[in-house]
């Protein structure tokens, strides 16, 4: 009260103040039904690929084919070889006066790896969700008749070796030499293969899919050969004597050597 006169309602009765929630754009009714649209349409489309991949990551399925193959390799994921026949050409680069190819190299025992890089493994027509394979052979029987193009094979007989790239792996493991440690990359190529095929067959795969050794373990071994190794490279000389196989039994020859680690 100023004056005598009372104070308006407004000024002597603080009022209640109501702070109003923006919602979310995802919290709405709306987007719900536009969520559970999403879920249906992958469930729907890409379920069975979900499916398969979940299987060989977690290494429920022992077969893939190769237009699975990628669901097998991510970076970062240890990986095992137990061989390696090298001589698979990989790409040409240039080199003095005329082009080189790079050629995978030979290996005979096995090795761990871990992947750092895949690329390929991709269809050579269209994109990676292509019209039905029916309306493609349809355009080309089309094109066929109007003498535009020389007469094809119907793209759903093709083998899968003619429509798809080759995968490409590259890994690495850790090397020695008398400077100290390194990372030493290697790189693998599967080529295109009809139907499935045991995931161990292959030249590299996920060290999940290797089979229990008789430690009952998959990578013990593995961990004490490493162990092994790094106590290799302190000592000044090392001598082996007695045969040496690999895996392609093309060489046995008696060795009797002395060599030097530094």
């Amino acid at each position: 009260m100023l004056d005598g006169n009372p104070l308006p309602e407004s000024e002597s009765e603080p009022q209640e103040s109501t702070v109003e929630t923006k919602q979310q754009p995802y919290d709405t009714p709306d987007a719900m039904q536009h969520f559970e649209e999403l879920v249906r349409f992958l469930d729907k489309h890409l379920g069975e690929q979900l499916r398969t991949y979940n299987e060989l990551r977690s290494a429920k399925v022992t077969k893939v084919a190769f237009e699975n193959l990628w669901m097998l390799f991510k970076i970062h994921d240890k990986v095992y070889s137990p061989s390696q026949k090298g001589s698979q050409f990989l790409f040409s680069y240039a080199s003095g006066p005329k082009d080189a190819d790079m050629l995978t190299t030979r290996r005979d025992v096995s090795q761990a790896y871990q992947v750092i890089a895949t690329t390929g493994g991709l269809p050579l027509f269209g994109k990676l969700t292509p019209r039905k394979e029916e309306d493609a052979d349809d355009i080309l029987l089309k094109l066929t008749k109007a003498g535009i193009i020389e007469q094809q094979t119907p793209r759903n007989s093709q083998r899968v070796k003619d429509k798809y790239s080759p995968l490409y792996i590259y890994a690495c493991y850790m090397s020695w030499a008398p400077s100290g440690f390194y990372l030493r990359s290697s790189p693998f190529s599967i080529r295109p293969y009809d139907g499935e095929v045991e995931v161990t067959s292959l030249e590299i795969y996920p060290i999940n899919h290797r089979p229990q050794q008789p430690s009952g373990s998959r990578v013990k071994d593995l961990a004490e050969r490493g162990l092994r190794f790094i106590d290799y490279t302190t000592v000044t000389h090392l001598q082996h004597q007695g045969l040496t196989l690999g895996d392609n039994q093309e060489e046995v020859r008696q060795v009797s050597k002395l060599s030097s680690l530094h």
